[in-house]
């Protein structure tokens, strides 16, 4: 055993992930760079984990007993199962490169939030995105590869309208569903917006779900409900112009339909 902890040792290219639970530590190696991409689902455990082997200690070559493995993990059937709930669970410092990609990730995060809840207040539409880039960049802030997109932008808002206009917007709609579509269109409107309420109207045998959504969400959330519903639902908007996802083109409070024309008679 401590001929294999020697060359765990002086092997450079690993990783410990820690998992804490009723006073005893659970250690496991794992190759760098790699415990993010698991977590992601775009690593396999095998392509993942150093050493199949769990330590309390690896620093002094103690390996975990088995009791105190059959205590903590008691609803893990076997080794794969126990090391899958570590490595998702347990403590792990980034690398430099997965902390690199990390914060690239939220950044751009940040930017798609910013670029579909904001509209510029002379227009009425989305800024592009590469003139959001550059007012987050003007603004020297240092992105948290952890914190909600949302909560950073409300952060550095103040820092932010000091370098271009910005004006949060919401669209308010109404949208028509047969009954039987509720099942397959809740989980849509979710997804894109905050339910306001949602009312069945007896005279038209339908429901009519009242949402707020982001701008940018808008033509989204059109081209979802029309693949779901065939087109066979009605949205009623009431606000100011919304600019389209592309930053072209744009919707005027009215009423629109989706999908499908009834034949004249």
């Amino acid at each position: 055993m401590r001929s294999q902890q020697f060359a765990f040792e002086k092997a450079k290219d690993i990783s410990l992930v820690k998992y804490k639970k009723d006073g005893k530590t659970f250690e496991v190696l794992v190759k760098p760079n790699s415990v993010i991409a698991f977590r992601e689902g775009k690593l396999t455990l095998d392509k993942t984990i150093f050493a199949e082997e769990i330590y309390s200690n690896y620093s002094k070559g103690e390996r975990c007993k088995e009791k105190d493995l059959e205590e903590t993990f008691t609803t893990e059937k076997n080794n794969n199962e126990i090391l899958t709930k570590i490595l998702n669970e347990g403590e792990y410092h980034l690398s430099t490169q997965e902390r690199k990609e990390k914060v690239e990730q939220k950044r751009k995060q940040m930017l798609q939030y910013l670029h579909k809840t904001y509209i510029d207040p002379k227009t009425n539409i989305c800024h592009p995105i590469t003139r959001l880039e550059t007012a987050l960049d003007s603004v020297k802030y240092n992105v948290d590869p952890f914190m909600p997109a949302e909560k950073q932008v409300a952060a550095i808002y103040s820092k932010l309208v000091e370098k271009i206009p910005l004006k949060k917007s919401q669209i308010e709609a109404n949208i028509t569903l047969k009954n039987y579509q509720i099942g397959s269109c809740m989980g849509i409107l979710l997804k894109y917006g905050k339910i306001l309420s949602q009312d069945y109207n007896e005279d038209i045998q339908a429901t009519i779900v009242t949402i707020e959504i982001s701008p940018g969400d808008f033509e989204r959330l059109m081209s979802d409900l029309n693949t779901a519903t065939k087109g066979d639902f009605n949205m009623s908007i009431a606000g100011a112009s919304v600019g389209s996802s592309s930053g072209s083109g744009s919707a005027s409070s009215s009423s629109s339909s989706g999908g499908k024309k009834k034949k004249k008679k």
